[in-house]
């Protein structure tokens, strides 16, 4: 995940906050909730980051949709983001919050590509080693590429281990073109 600079200190802030108010849980809810009714919503998000609209009607608006049901933490967020004109960056705040909460409660994503997709069994495997690997929770994504002819190909954290037949391959042949032959 790629997050800009205004991002990740927000998510911090918020973050730290809701583990004061243990609240941390809902308060992932409730920014992923909001951010997908933005994505939904274009027009909505327009009024919302629009330089004509007041401020406190924007306030007003967000009240009136969200603020019976979601956090206060996170309506003074909200507050705070269309006060100091930074509402664009809720999906990335949202994103990044999610990342924390994740690191803190142990939960690790890993990526494997395939040639076909994996059968239950293989999955199941393959979910186990990384849990084992990492100490972590491990939440799969699965994709199917068909380049890789075979094998599979694991991104978690900053690591990636190419296992497939393709990689495999190309390392034969680049060691054949390194042999002499006299």
């Amino acid at each position: 995940m790629i997050l800009s600079g205004v991002a990740k200190p927000w998510a911090i802030a918020v973050f730290n906050a809701a583990i004061n108010q243990d609240i941390t849980e809902q308060v992932l809810g409730d920014l992923a909730s909001i951010a997908e009714v933005m994505k939904a919503n274009p027009q909505f998000r327009a009024y919302l980051s629009s330089p004509e609209v007041l401020t406190e009607d924007k306030k007003q608006m967000l009240m009136d949709v969200f603020g019976e049901r979601t956090a206060g933490l996170v309506m003074r967020l909200l507050g705070l983001l269309i006060e100091k004109n930074r509402f664009a960056h809720l999906e990335e705040i949202s994103d990044a919050y999610e990342h924390l909460y994740e690191q803190r409660a142990g939960i690790a994503e890993a990526t494997v590509i395939t040639a076909v997709p994996l059968d239950e069994e293989v999955e199941r495997k393959t979910v186990g080693k990384l849990e084992r690997a990492t100490g972590k929770t491990i939440r799969l994504n699965k994709k199917v590429d068909k380049k890789i002819i075979g094998g599979m190909i694991v991104m978690i954290e900053d690591t990636i281990i190419d296992g497939s037949i393709r990689h495999q391959l190309e390392r034969l042949r680049n060691s054949l073109r390194e042999v002499q032959v006299r």
